[in-house]
């Protein structure tokens, strides 16, 4: 928890709130584009479809990049002359600038997973219905789903 407070608790502010209402917005438009806008010809989405299809794309086209320049952001309040000396030597900046990457990559991750979520349920209004003629599952692969996966296994 100190982790994410640190890293989140920089004095710009607004660049914290801009990355979260940018990764807000841009998971919904990533599900109308992809899902919904499509749907008469890749059959009806449903909650599982958005989830492998646009949160496998969203990971790599909105995390990594954002999540890199945030976390080389915040690094520059690091690079204090305080801070290097508390540090004691450059392998423990760099030490912590990776500590930092990744706990900003899992926390973006996780957010991104729990947008997607809400907002594929909203949009399509189904969990699963790979079990049904018109799916995207059955236009993919000819062949009615008998056994659902848990969602937790996606």
């Amino acid at each position: 928890m100190k982790r994410f407070k640190l890293l989140f608790n920089v004095s710009e502010a607004a660049l914290t709130a801009a990355v979260f209402v940018l990764v807000t917005a841009l998971v919904p438009m990533d599900i109308i584009l992809k899902l919904v806008s499509q749907s008469v010809i890749n059959g009806n989405p449903c909650l599982y479809d958005a989830l492998i299809s646009v949160n496998i794309s969203t990971i790599w086209r909105y995390v990594v990049p954002f999540v890199l320049f945030y976390v080389l952001y915040v690094q520059k309040y690091d690079m204090n002359s305080a801070i290097v000396i508390r540090r004691k030597n450059v392998r423990n900046v760099w030490i912590n600038a990776q500590i930092n990457m990744i706990v900003a990559a899992g926390f973006f991750s996780a957010y991104i997973t729990v947008v997607t979520l809400i907002a594929g349920y909203l949009m399509t209004g189904k969990v699963c219905n790979w079990g049904e003629k018109f799916s995207k599952a059955f236009m993919a692969t000819g062949d009615i789903v008998q056994n659902r996966p848990s969602l937790w296994l996606l």
